[in-house]
């Protein structure tokens, strides 16, 4: 009996088919590792949005009518804000029992920050606590909706006098995330009720 084995030829048209096929299947592992990383990455940024939000709505849901003042012993409103940052006082829970703290929220070189001040009254230096909520922020706003129904960009009016301002009903805020988009967040505050129409 005689044996017979490949040709080169045939061995070159295998080893053909095969790197071809080692290719495909090369391509598409990359392709399944970059779209497992692109679902990561986006995971993480929904998380870190989530919590950040989360930590502003806490925030804004334990806010109280506490005017204070600040370092220059001037009279500070209990809520205050434009549309770009605002500050106010909330219950905050200690460790013994609770107390009143304020808090400032503002947009700086594209990061959202959360200042805090333990004492209540707003002081600058190492009095305040500072955190950064979310990076990759590209635009924030700030609206107050009014006793009338309608919504405000500032609070409380310039006219106003601080020490007597109460509270708006809602606070709703605006961020443009990179990588994510629009986030819009609507919070009651205490005892707070929404207009009937929102835009």
């Amino acid at each position: 009996m005689k044996m017979r084995g490949f040709t080169i030829l045939e061995l070159l048209l295998a080893l053909s088919v095969f790197a071809v096929v080692s290719l495909l299947a090369f391509q598409g592992l990359q392709s399944v590792i970059a779209s497992k990383l692109a679902l990561d990455q986006a995971r993480e940024s929904l998380r870190a949005v989530n919590l950040g939000v989360g930590v502003m709505a806490r925030d804004l849901a334990s806010a109280v009518w506490r005017p204070s003042r600040d370092g220059n012993n001037r009279a500070l409103a209990s809520l205050s804000g434009d549309a770009l940052q605002i500050e106010f006082a909330r219950i905050s829970a200690g460790s013994i029992a609770p107390g009143v703290e304020r808090v400032r929220y503002s947009l700086i070189r594209g990061t959202l920050v959360r200042e805090r001040f333990p004492g209540g009254d707003p002081a600058p230096g190492p009095a305040s606590e500072r955190r950064n909520l979310l990076n990759g922020v590209t635009r924030v706003q700030w609206r107050y909706a009014l006793a009338d129904g309608g919504w405000a960009e500032r609070f409380p009016a310039p006219d106003s006098i601080p020490a007597q301002a109460m509270l708006p009903r809602a606070v709703e805020v605006n961020l443009a995330i990179e990588g994510v988009g629009e986030v819009r967040r609507v919070v009651l505050l205490p005892d707070g009720s929404l207009p009937e129409q929102t835009r």
